[in-house]
């Protein structure tokens, strides 16, 4: 009896860790990707880049001045993704059933890693703030997420100076947020000549000129540093979970059979 519950618990195993197995291989195949025909879309335009050419232009080329590098990645990136709610941005159980079970708990979600989220090519601002943040921390290059009431932006070191960008809008301020918070009428000037109506800029030209909730983040873990780490361990442990299962399941089959002989040995 009790060896054919282990077998019946070893056999569990298996099957459960063979059937994750595949889940993740199907995953490289469907995933979650913003449609630009997808009805939940919250932007006023519409993709102009693919996956393919944002990757070929979002490196600084040699020789390239930094400020102007900057200007070009705050329209890459604005151009590549779509504004749309996360809640309607989840992966899927097959691209990453630790993240799809998180993200449908929080109802939400938006990548950390930064070739997910231009795959994905759809976010709030935020996601585009850490994209932003993230490729310029990989090349070394010093960066910084604010975080404003309602809205994400970042700041850039140029020079010895700071300056804020927008990339969900492709607004450059050629200023820092303290001087914007300090004259926010410059705000609602800088988005007007960018193209956004009147009333939201004069939205924009308030949250930043509340300075009580603006906060700067050095990194992407800083801004949001549980979900960073669920994220990051869910890319191993979508591997190492059903490798388990189906290494515990060997152990479970073999197991009564070695007890058995031991037996038959000491008699």
């Amino acid at each position: 009896m009790k060896k054919n519950t282990l077998n019946i618990i070893a056999r569990s195993r298996l099957i459960i860790g063979i059937l994750l197995l595949a889940v993740n291989m199907t995953g490289f195949f469907l995933y979650t990707a913003i449609k630009d025909t997808n009805e939940h879309i919250l932007d006023d335009h519409r993709r102009t880049i693919s996956e393919q050419e944002f990757w070929e232009q979002a490196y600084i080329n040699k020789n390239e001045d930094l400020a102007k590098y900057t200007r070009r990645l705050t329209a890459l990136i604005s151009n590549r993704i779509i504004y749309i709610d996360p809640k309607h941005a989840k992966p899927t159980f097959f691209e990453n059933y630790i993240l799809w079970i998180y993200s449908t708990y929080k109802n939400s979600y938006e990548w950390k890693n930064t070739r997910k989220a231009i795959r994905l090519g759809g976010g709030f601002c935020s996601q585009h703030a850490l994209i932003f943040d993230n490729i310029l921390k990989e090349q070394e290059i010093e960066s910084r997420i604010i975080g404003l009431t309602g809205h994400v932006i970042n700041e850039v070191l140029i020079d010895g100076e700071w300056e804020a960008y927008d990339p969900d809008y492709n607004v450059v301020f050629n200023k820092s947020i303290k001087e914007l918070e300090a004259d926010p009428k410059q705000v609602y000037a800088i988005y007007t000549k960018a193209g956004r109506p009147e009333s939201e800029a004069r939205h924009w030209q308030k949250v930043f000129g509340s300075k009580s909730n603006n906060e700067n983040y050095r990194s992407a873990f800083h801004y949001t540093p549980l979900g960073y780490l669920i994220e990051t361990l869910s890319f191993y442990l979508i591997w190492i979970f059903p490798s388990l299962l189906i290494f515990s399941a060997y152990y479970f089959r073999t197991r009564p059979a070695t007890t058995t002989n031991l037996s038959i040995q000491e008699k």
